[in-house]
């Protein structure tokens, strides 16, 4: 694959994972050239591309993402498989580009700290034996040295919430309609219609037809991810809150039981930060995902 660089003027190479500056933004219109030797191959663009000239060998569309930022993805399928290329599209806004590249130093100086992205999990990784998890203890104790940055990280994400674009279809009146695929237009003319006729053509058109509109959703694989991350580490402190002693036959219970104690205000704190999380209105739009964090009660 290859990309345009404003600073040569020209096309350079660019694999998955490089970086590189924005390239879509918002309300701006963009012409999507599909060229290609296989007649079976099919582009599929995000919500808001229109169609504007269709050959056997080429393609071309205008796409507009309108006033919506965030994530889409093109899917290009082929006798050959499949191949998604996932874009964002940014805010034109003088001061998005100052506040994006902050945001994402913040995240990248946090990534050593992301044994967060799979608590327990990376905690087991470096223990000694493979088959080894961590106590909700020991979780605790590796959650506590890093829950001030998490807490940060975590309502930064709620405040900016990354969003996609879902297309659906709605049922119009068919004078009114604007955005109608050709498939809804056939699908629509094979059935008897008591719409309006038209003489020439021999055909009547239905009262209603279903549109393609476009709208914005929080309902996105990451946020689903970060939903499932922070009521996951919430359920776990839950957990380890009401532990009163670890179970272990040889230990001191009264030793025990003074610690869970002292930890418990903490506990109770953390929970009501993660609570504070949770009651993030684009939450409310987000899918439950199974995430679990592996640790043991002892």
């Amino acid at each position: 694959m290859e990309r345009h660089d404003a600073k040569s003027n020209s096309l350079v190479p660019i694999a998955p994972g490089d970086l590189m500056e924005p390239l879509f933004f918002e309300a701006v219109a963009y012409d999507i050239h599909f060229e290609k030797l296989d007649p079976s191959a099919t582009l599929k663009l995000p919500p808001g591309a229109e169609a504007r000239r269709v050959r056997p060998d080429t393609e071309h569309h205008l796409l507009n993402f309108g006033n919506n930022v965030g994530f889409s993805d093109l899917l290009i399928s082929s006798s050959g498989g499949n191949s998604r290329i996932r874009i964002e599209a940014f805010s034109r806004k003088a001061d998005y580009r100052t506040d994006y590249v902050a945001m994402r130093d913040d995240v990248s100086a946090m990534l050593r700290n992301l044994a967060m992205a799979a608590n327990a999990k990376t905690y087991g990784l470096a223990a000694p034996a493979k088959d080894h998890y961590p106590t909700l203890v020991e979780w605790f104790a590796l959650l506590k040295s890093h829950f001030d940055d998490f807490i940060k990280l975590a309502l930064g994400i709620a405040k900016n919430p990354h969003s996609a674009l879902a297309k659906k279809a709605i049922a119009v009146d068919t004078e009114r309609a604007r955005r109608v695929s050709r498939q809804a237009i056939a699908r629509a003319l094979r059935s008897e219609n008591g719409g309006a006729a038209i003489s020439s053509l021999g055909i009547a058109l239905p009262r209603k037809i279903h549109e393609s509109v476009s709208t914005p959703t929080f309902d996105t694989p990451e946020n689903r991810y970060f939903k499932g991350l922070i009521k996951a580490t919430y359920r776990n402190i839950r957990a380890l809150s009401h532990v009163k002693e670890s179970g272990d036959e040889d230990a001191d219970l009264q030793s025990e039981r003074k610690f869970f104690d002292s930890i418990r205000p903490t506990l109770q704190g953390m929970e009501r930060q993660l609570e504070a999380v949770l009651r993030a209105p684009f939450l409310g739009q987000v899918a439950d995902a199974a995430l679990v964090l592996l640790c043991h009660k002892n």
